[in-house]
């Protein structure tokens, strides 16, 4: 629901260029920039780099 809440519905009339420049701006945003409350108010890469850490201090845990 935030995708299309902070993003898609104001941007009605755009090319396909232009939507797909304004949707990767969005992922940088929404992934490296904007805090998650269900992520501890980490962004998802802050997350992945902390659980990554975690899981190589506990030895033998799978990362895929």
């Amino acid at each position: 629901g935030t995708t299309v809440q902070e993003l898609w519905d104001w941007r009605a009339g755009y090319s396909v260029a232009e939507l797909n420049e304004i949707a990767t701006e969005w992922n940088h945003t929404y992934n490296h920039v904007r805090p998650h409350q269900a992520l501890g108010y980490k962004t998802p890469a802050e997350y992945l780099k902390s659980w990554n850490q975690m899981s190589k201090d506990k030895g033998g845990v799978s990362t895929m």
